[in-house]
Formats: structure tokens, C-alpha cells, sequence
């Protein structure tokens, strides 16, 4: 899957408590400890449902690392409240919800497609003009679908910023604001940069340590949330892997921004490619 648009994706078509056909993208889907047979939602078409997802779940046989990471994306700082990621804990209507952890209704195809010179962000890219045409998508807690997440600190550095690298490039395609937590790890960077070179001007420490205070009472508490979630010591480096998703995050977005358009409007940063495999 790495490096593969949801575009080019086998799909499976299930069938829905209706005996409607529902399309499944990419991934196994398991629901209750089962993997999907036909029990997935009806679509309340009265509300212009267009598909039923779920959050992501690490393997159970994956390494820690991909357990931590998982734990940590379903923090809001680890995940900007993404319904796939964030711990919700109850059915909501969202915008957006990762494609591959989504039954679709496949009569939304007819009309809208995935744009094929997107690569990376392709369904954030896809749900941004779903969203845009009066779409929703149902978000439900039961319906977890398991990833082989980040298993390297490699795999883990690499995706953050080709992730950010893409969401530039999409929202400046759409000249919106398509996420709208994605400029600020570049603007924390930046703000961080002039912090220091304020404090080396007065020749004094005052913004610095105000910066670094505030970053560790923030990732302090998303241990504390990863240490209750998994019971391991290893969520004393939820601030190193937070402060390493910002950084990476922040730097791709900045690479996005400036980076020339070309026949394709999204592509992986050169070192993405060559993460972890199962890193997605």
C-alpha cells in the first residue's frame, strides 16, 4: 500500500443490512473482533450520508512502537481531533474519515471520483469537495479497522512530513483551509525560531523557556492519556514522538507551500518512499 493512491486500490463490494451494495477501499475491516461479513450500516440518505467508518487500530501482533503511535494519534494532540485517530467514543456525524476505513455507498462513484494526481492526503483531498457538496460521513467507535501504523522511528518521521507536505500542497490546490490545524506546527517552528533569537539578542532566557514549559504541560498530558490508554513505560516518550510529528509535520508543510507546481499536484517527499513498509 505504500506509496499507492486509494484511486488505484482493488475494492471490494460488500452488501449492507438492505442488500444494497457498499465499496470497500484497501484495508480489513474488523468490527467486534469480526471481519466484515455484510453487517455494516444502512446509509440514512435523508441526510446525505455517503459512507460509515471507523478509528484505527494497531494489529495486535505489531511491534510497540506501532501500539504507541496508535495510542498517540487517538490523543487530540496527537491527532487534531481526526475522527479516524482521535478517541471518540460516540456515533457522530463528520466531515471526513480516512478512506481506508471506509464502507462507501457506491452510488456517490457515479458522480464524484478520487482525483488520481493526488497521492498522498488523496481522501482528505476527496472528502474536502464530498464535504463541499453537502456530504457527511457517520463515524462510529465500534467500527475499528486495524493498520499496520509506523513501526520504525524512521516510518513514523518520514510519514509525518509527508503528510504535511500534502495538505499543502491540497489547500493551496483549493485556495481553503482544509485542515485547519495544519499550518500550525509550521507556525510554532517559526515562532519558536524567533523566540530564540529574541532571547539571543537580550542575551537572557524568557521566551525560550516559556515555549518549552508550555510544550511539555501539553505532551505531559497526552502521556498521561497514552499511559492510561496502554499501561507502558513507553508513553514517558510521547513528548519526544509529539515534538518529532510537529517538527517533520510543520517542515513538509513548509516544503509544500514553497514547492513549484507541477503535473502532479501531490507527491511523496523523497525519503517517505524509502520508510518502513508496514509504516502506514
Amino acid at each position: 500500500m505504500e506509496g499507492v493512491g486509494a484511486e488505484r486500490v482493488p475494492e471490494r463490494r460488500l452488501r449492507g443490512v438492505v442488500g444494497r451494495p457498499r465499496r470497500l477501499f484497501g484495508r480489513r475491516v474488523r468490527r467486534g473482533g469480526e471481519f466484515a461479513d455484510g453487517r455494516l450500516f444502512d446509509l440514512d440518505d435523508g441526510r446525505r450520508v455517503v459512507g460509515v467508518g471507523g478509528p484505527n487500530r494497531a494489529f495486535p501482533d505489531d511491534p510497540p512502537f506501532a501500539h504507541l503511535v496508535g495510542s498517540v494519534q487517538g490523543t487530540v494532540f496527537g491527532s487534531g481531533g481526526s475522527p479516524q485517530s482521535h478517541a471518540i467514543d460516540r456515533v457522530r456525524f463528520v466531515d471526513s474519515v480516512a478512506a481506508c476505513n471506509v464502507c462507501y455507498d457506491a452510488s456517490i462513484f457515479e458522480r464524484h471520483r478520487f482525483d488520481d494526481e493526488v497521492n498522498v492526503g488523496e481522501d482528505a483531498e476527496f472528502h474536502f469537495r464530498l464535504a463541499e457538496a453537502g456530504y457527511r460521513f457517520v463515524f462510529d467507535p465500534a467500527t475499528a479497522v486495524s493498520h499496520h501504523l509506523p513501526s520504525t522511528f524512521r516510518a513514523y518521521r518520514a510519514k509525518s512530513r509527508s503528510y504535511g507536505y500534502a495538505m499543502a500542497r491540497i489547500q493551496r490546490r483549493h485556495r481553503r483551509v482544509v485542515r485547519w490545524y495544519a499550518a500550525l506546527p509550521s507556525l510554532a517552528i517559526g515562532g519558536g525560531l524567533l523566540a530564540g533569537l529574541a532571547d539571543l539578542r537580550a542575551r537572557r532566557l524568557r521566551y525560550v523557556p516559556l515555549l518549552v514549559a508550555g510544550f511539555l504541560l501539553t505532551t505531559g498530558y497526552a502521556a498521561a492519556q497514552v499511559y492510561r490508554d496502554k499501561r507502558t513505560p513507553l508513553a514517558a516518550l510521547v513528548p519526544l514522538l509529539l515534538g518529532v510529528q510537529y517538527l517533520y509535520y510543520g517542515v513538509g508543510f513548509v516544503e509544500g507551500t514553497v514547492a513549484p507546481d507541477g503535473p502532479t499536484a501531490v507527491r511523496r517527499p523523497a525519503d517517505a518512499g524509502a520508510a518502513d513498509s508496514r509504516g502506514d
